[in-house]
Formats: C-alpha cells, sequence, structure tokens
C-alpha cells in the first residue's frame, strides 16, 4: 500500500523543478566545455609523430586547438571545402 510520502517523493523524482533542470543544464554544457578547452590544447601540445598517428598534421592541430571552446567537435562548414 502507497503512503502519502512514497506518492510525494515519486512525484519530486518525475517532475523536478525547473530550476534544478536549467542548473543541470547548464552544468553540463560548462562540464562539456571544459573538456573541449582541455582536449585543444592537449591536442596542440602533441608532437608531430603522435599527430601521424592520430592522422592529422601540425597545422589541422593548431587550428582546432584555436576553435573556442563553445564550438562542438562537430566541423565548421567552412572547414568542408
Amino acid at each position: 500500500m502507497a503512503t502519502i510520502q512514497g506518492a510525494i517523493a515519486d512525484f519530486g523524482r518525475h517532475f523536478r523543478p525547473f530550476g534544478t533542470l536549467l542548473a543541470e543544464q547548464v552544468r553540463r554544457l560548462v562540464v562539456r566545455w571544459s573538456a573541449l578547452r582541455r582536449e585543444r590544447l592537449e591536442l596542440a601540445e602533441l608532437d608531430d609523430r603522435l599527430l601521424r598517428d592520430i592522422g592529422i598534421d601540425r597545422i589541422t592541430a593548431l587550428r582546432e586547438a584555436e576553435r573556442p571552446f563553445w564550438e562542438g567537435r562537430e566541423r565548421r562548414r567552412r572547414d568542408w571545402r
């Protein structure tokens, strides 16, 4: 038999307040941006041998490292030319 406390707990689990959802989305975005920045900085520090191992040249690595952190991993339209 369900209790009122159990019903309230279930309701709270399924319908979190909007502010909580927004805060979680902002947190995830900041974590993603931080990871992108860190990865790009590390890419810029790789030597030519390691860059060849992953199939890119120094110019491409530096171009990727210079991208702003808010740009995702998808390629920019002008890179497709």
